[in-house]
């Protein structure tokens, strides 16, 4: 049994939630979570700090367009700061960037940082307050610049760490397959851990994704 540990130093996790929903068909994000009367960016948020994050940074699209401007009202609420980006991030890792933008002006410099960041998307119905705790007590111990857990079918889990070392490498690139850009660079290392839970890779790309998810609760 996993058992979580709190983090020495202050992590930081970037969520990119600057999506469009285009292929789910409405906003997932305000979804209610079964059971927990919470939206889904307030439940991912929630477990980010219960697991001991020190700032969470998510990233939005333009401010006052809806649905961003609904969940950035509950994301700020539930205890992060938001980041509204306009005009629109076309792809995820544009949001990532403009996260670490935000990290590079505004936190970059304190003084009990952890050496990783936390990068995730927001569509993590299944995000677990215990694995972010064995992400960041893997990655406190590690000298690797990219550290994430595989499911026992080698499926990657979110959030991932990311050295600081490579803010500039990723902000500067144009990174066309996004951060798999990262984790298919040779010369970049990495350590990869095992989790045996795999509800926390679920992802919602279509409306019977949240169906498959919630008839399990």
């Amino acid at each position: 049994m996993t058992t979580e540990v709190k983090p020495e130093k202050d992590f930081t996790a970037i969520i990119a939630a600057a999506g469009r929903s285009r292929r789910y068909g409405s906003p997932k994000l305000l979804e209610v979570v079964p059971g927990q009367g919470l939206r889904l960016i307030e439940k991912v948020i929630s477990q980010l700090l219960e697991a001991g994050v020190a700032h969470v940074v998510t990233v939005l699209g333009p401010s006052g367009q809806p649905p961003y401007n609904e969940i950035g009202r509950l994301a700020e609420k539930a205890g992060s700061t938001v980041v509204y980006v306009d005009p629109h991030p076309p792809e995820m890792i544009d949001s990532v960037k403009a996260g670490l933008r935000h990290y590079q002006a505004h936190l970059k410099h304190l003084p009990v940082k952890a050496d990783h960041l936390l990068v995730m998307p927001a569509d993590l119905p299944g995000i677990s307050s215990t694995y972010i705790s064995k992400l960041m007590y893997e990655s406190s111990l590690r000298k690797e610049q990219l550290v994430r857990g595989l499911t026992g079918a080698g499926r990657g889990v979110h959030p991932v760490a990311i050295s600081s070392g490579l803010i500039e490498k990723i902000v500067e690139s144009p990174m066309p397959h996004g951060l798999k850009s990262l984790w298919d660079d040779s010369l970049i290392n990495r350590h990869e851990f095992l989790w045996d839970k795999p509800d926390v890779a679920h992802d919602l790309d279509f409306p019977q994704d949240w169906k498959n998810f919630t008839e399990n609760r």
